[in-house]
């Protein structure tokens, strides 16, 4: 840990980019590949519940072992 002095505070609150912004310019039919079963599923639930109503999302392992999330709507 460092400690640092005459560092300005920031005058307004900065939001925290979104983990997911990628998912923004996903289209119908655009797919993310993902190696870790837990990741992806979490990366699943993420998308849902973020557009949910607005877009549909699907899961499915590969024969290769990989996972991987589509934007069906």
């Amino acid at each position: 840990m460092q400690i640092d002095t005459d560092i300005p505070i920031p005058s307004k609150r900065f939001r925290r980019a979104s983990k997911y912004a990628w998912a923004e310019a996903m289209e119908v039919g655009h797919s993310v590949r993902f190696t870790d079963v837990d990741q992806a599923h979490k990366v699943y639930m993420a998308l849902r519940k973020r557009w949910e109503g607005e877009r549909e999302w699907i899961l499915r392992s590969q024969e290769d072992g990989a996972i991987r999330i589509w934007r069906k709507l």
